[in-house]
């Protein structure tokens, strides 16, 4: 927020990854809740996908409307297309400026919505190079499914915290919503085009 003006953002990215037991993502996840008194035990990696290469382009356009030193409206398109996703998401966004000190060092709180409409969602049925035959035609991907956020960021100059609330909707015929919390640490080594 540096001024009341609106503004217009754009962003590309592409990354690159890897999908199954070589991904850690089972261990990780079963270590979190053998830590966790209150978690109950994760016994479904044992269906994990079979391992698979991910490529991943994304392109998010934004544009947003200060109504307030404070406050910011932001309407966000983001499209990906990839070995995993191909999908196209609006996204609503309002951010209120808690707390600002020294010009650099803010408090900032976001809350936000969107609807993804997905044309591919190969999640469980494995990647593009070596798909999973054992689900395929069992998992079927919704075409709408939603998400709900609420995030914290504390910005300290170079030196960005932020954590936050997500709620997803199901993203299978027959599945469940999921929620979590999500923290993380960043560095910015250049400058921010929207702020």
């Amino acid at each position: 927020f540096t001024d009341d003006q609106p503004g217009f953002g754009l962003r590309g990215e592409f990354s690159g990854g890897v999908l199954g037991r070589y991904s850690g993502g089972g261990r990780m996840q079963s270590a979190l809740h053998d830590v966790l008194s209150f978690a109950d035990p994760l016994p479904g990696w044992a269906n994990e996908v079979k391992p698979d290469v991910l490529l991943t382009s994304e392109l998010q356009v934004s544009q947003w409307l200060s109504v307030s030193s404070r406050f910011r409206f932001t309407t966000t398109l983001t499209g990906q297309l990839g070995t995993l996703y191909t999908n196209l998401a609006p996204e609503l966004k309002i951010s209120w400026l808690a707390i600002r000190m020294n010009g650099n060092r803010a408090l900032r709180f976001d809350l936000f919505s969107n609807a993804k409409l997905v044309a591919y969602d190969a999640t469980l049925t494995g990647g593009l190079l070596n798909r999973d035959e054992r689900y395929r035609g069992e998992i079927r991907p919704k075409r709408l499914v939603s998400l709900f956020g609420f995030d914290g960021v504390i910005d300290l100059g170079k030196l960005q915290l932020s954590g936050g609330l997500r709620h997803l909707g199901a993203e299978f015929s027959g599945g469940l919503p999921h929620a979590w919390a999500w923290f993380s640490v960043g560095v910015q080594l250049g400058k921010s085009l929207d702020r």
